[in-house]
């Protein structure tokens, strides 16, 4: 066979051979249960979607479901690569209500140490994490610094300063996420403040939200975001990000950072890495919405 058509051929499969897919893990909003929820595919150090949520036909869904949610199906359970235990399907949500792929689990420990409420995990199918990622617990000082940070992010934005006063920090994790032996931190921000719109003839709120990466001190990722409350012209309103997971998804040694994106009644996932010696996003997509 020739050289060619061989190569041709590895680089069909391979991808297919490495297809693993990437679970967010959490609780449901009343606290009945666990469920969990495809965010992507992992193919070589590449991400895609699982299934497109405006395929109406559902093909995608149920090929998935068949795949990766049959009941019984058992995936590890990773908090900043440290396996905590698995989940086993118990039920796949066959609905698609608000075209979200889902499935009821049972989470099993294997420690002391468990998922918190709100704070979701990440599942894996194949090739596990070679080791846990280096967490350290936020301090004071931490919180200081990116609070610091943060506004000066903001007085970038031209924020206000009333805005910049009331900035109240969402969630900050510590963790090394490039193996160096010193932690990052992963933080989220919110803020808001009232306009009034003369086209309206009434007072609204405009949300801001910001998402930071702080690496020796400096700012080396950031997402910012803002719109009104109840949204503009065309519907559109302001996303919140928050803390999905941290996990070496792709084994290259450098930790992902996944964020979960919410929008009105919707909601998709991003996913930062660093690539090409800084961090960017490199994925966005997943979720579903009504």
């Amino acid at each position: 066979m020739p050289i060619l058509i061989v190569r041709l051929l590895f680089l069909l499969l391979a991808p297919l051979a490495e297809e693993r897919v990437i679970f967010l893990v959490d609780t449901f909003q009343d606290e009945s249960g666990w469920y969990a929820e495809p965010i992507a595919f992992i193919r070589g150090e590449h991400f895609v979607g699982v299934v497109d949520p405006a395929d109406t036909s559902f093909a995608p869904y149920h090929t998935f479901i068949a795949a990766y949610f049959s009941k019984g199906k058992q995936y590890p359970v990773y908090w900043n690569d440290k396996r905590l235990g698995a989940m086993t399907v118990v039920d796949a949500d066959t609905q698609f209500a608000c075209m979200q792929l889902t499935a009821q689990v049972q989470m099993k420990y294997a420690g002391k140490q468990k998922l918190r409420i709100g704070e979701p995990g990440v599942a894996l199918s194949g090739v596990q994490p070679s080791k846990p990622l280096l967490s350290v617990a936020t301090n004071a000082q931490d919180s200081s610094l990116a609070m610091t940070l943060a506004r000066k992010e903001l007085t970038g934005k031209k924020l206000s300063k009333a805005a910049l006063k009331t900035l109240q920090l969402n969630r900050i994790r510590a963790v090394d996420l490039d193996g160096s032996g010193d932690a990052e931190l992963i933080a989220t921000f919110e803020t808001s403040r009232t306009v009034y719109s003369k086209a309206l003839k009434m007072n609204s709120m405009i949300i801001y939200f910001l998402s930071i990466v702080i690496d020796d001190g400096k700012v080396v990722y950031s997402y910012y975001t803002s719109g009104p409350e109840e949204g503009d012209e065309q519907g559109n309103f302001a996303s919140r990000q928050d803390i999905t997971g941290i996990s070496d998804l792709d084994g290259n040694g450098i930790a992902e950072i996944v964020f979960r994106n919410f929008y009105y009644e919707s909601w998709d996932y991003s996913i930062v890495k660093r690539k090409a010696n800084r961090w960017q996003q490199v994925w966005q997509g997943g979720g579903g919405g009504c």
